[in-house]
């Protein structure tokens, strides 16, 4: 299952999302200067949501890095498709929400290959300025590899934030090919247990020295 959802109505229903993007946004568009004509511009088109629409705190967030160790290209894809399939529903997320943390089309996204881009737009459409997509395991299995090895650098490459508001739960991936963990500090042994069993490897910003899809060979 793959469902399309306006970013606007996506932050309105989770509030765990709407104040997380919103930190996030918060944080890089300070680096912007407002009184700079390129920068405005820019902050205009792409930070959407510097402040979220239920500004109170919801929960005590924690945070985990997971990794996988892989020889090449190849065996990241398999391994990471693999691992994340076994790690999410032991979370008690039964769907997940991708998204970038900016308002950007998935048109603008620099995928890896010319024929990711046409199937990912198959799912996003082609008219949308920016989507988010709505995903079951089926869909994770089918989206979650158009989405790897693209070309961001220094910023989030996207989210997935899980639908349950009892045990909220956000990934998103680093140009290292890792996943940064933000989830509720009453759920760390459940996060962490979870993790570890799929296989991965857990800890801090470490693992992005030790594991990095930058230097991973094709094959």
């Amino acid at each position: 299952m793959v469902e399309k959802i306006s970013r606007d109505a996506f932050f309105r229903q989770s509030v765990f999302a709407d104040q997380l993007i919103a930190s996030f946004q918060s944080s890089y568009a300070s680096d912007f200067d407002e009184a700079n004509y390129s920068d405005r511009k820019r902050i205009r088109k792409y930070y959407d949501h510097r402040e979220p629409f239920q500004p109170q705190p919801l929960i005590t967030k924690s945070h985990m890095v997971i990794a996988v160790n892989a020889a090449n290209r190849k065996d990241y894809r398999e391994q990471i498709l693999h691992r994340l399939t076994a790690f999410l529903p032991a979370t008690d997320n039964k769907h997940f929400y991708l998204l970038d943390f900016l308002q950007s089309s998935w048109k603008e996204f620099p995928f890896e290959h010319f024929r990711s881009r046409n199937r990912m737009l198959g799912y996003a459409g082609r008219k949308e300025s920016s989507i988010v997509l709505k995903l079951d395991q089926q869909g994770l299995a089918s989206v979650i590899p158009l989405v790897l090895f693209s070309h961001v650098y220094d910023i989030p490459v996207w989210f997935l934030i899980g639908d349950n508001p009892a045990h909220p739960l956000a990934l998103h991936l680093c140009d290292d090919g890792n996943f940064h963990v933000t989830f509720d500090a009453k759920d760390q042994d459940m996060i962490s247990a979870a993790a570890k069993t799929a296989g991965f490897f857990t800890g801090g910003m470490e693992l992005c020295d030790a594991y990095s899809t930058c230097r991973l060979p094709p094959l």
